[in-house]
């Protein structure tokens, strides 16, 4: 519905920008591939290791409610207690167990405001819930790398 509404819109403003309404079709197409090939290419783009905290290892929490499920880690375990008290603030209908030590986290990293970001979870279903959660609640996101594991 929505692109049908978004190909009648560019339809249009193509007509009045003096195209045909064929040729605003294969324009709005042609956009769609391309902002396709775009987020393909983005999406396999592998995690900024400079953006990712240093250190080993990493302190996990995992939340859950009914059967949504959200986790969030760091690499200091007083960050991870400080972020699930937030969590527990923000959501306390949540079931949230406390931080534990993993030898691994799921980790994506986004360009934002000339710097690189790490954002990293648990598993990597919840480090692809995150980065869609992200992309959609961001106004300007940078380019960001698909999720992947870190030692």
């Amino acid at each position: 519905m929505i692109v049908l509404m978004g190909a009648a819109v560019i339809g249009v403003l193509g007509v009045v920008a003096g195209y045909s309404a064929c040729e605003s079709e294969v324009r709005l197409r042609a956009a769609t591939d391309r902002f396709r090939d775009e987020s393909r290419r983005v999406r396999e783009l592998a995690p900024d290791p400079a953006a990712i905290p240093p250190g080993q290892g990493w302190w996990c929490y995992v939340a859950r409610l009914e059967s949504d499920r959200y986790s969030d880690c760091t690499r200091v375990r007083s960050e991870c207690d400080a972020a699930l008290a937030r969590a527990r603030d923000r959501a306390p209908d949540w079931a949230a167990r406390a931080c534990e030590q993993s030898e691994h986290a799921a980790c994506f990293t986004c360009r934002e405001g000339g710097h690189g970001t790490a954002h990293c979870y648990r598993t990597s279903p919840d480090c692809d819930a995150g980065r869609d959660l992200f992309l959609a609640r961001s106004t300007a996101p940078g380019p960001c790398s698909k999720c992947d594991s870190v030692p």
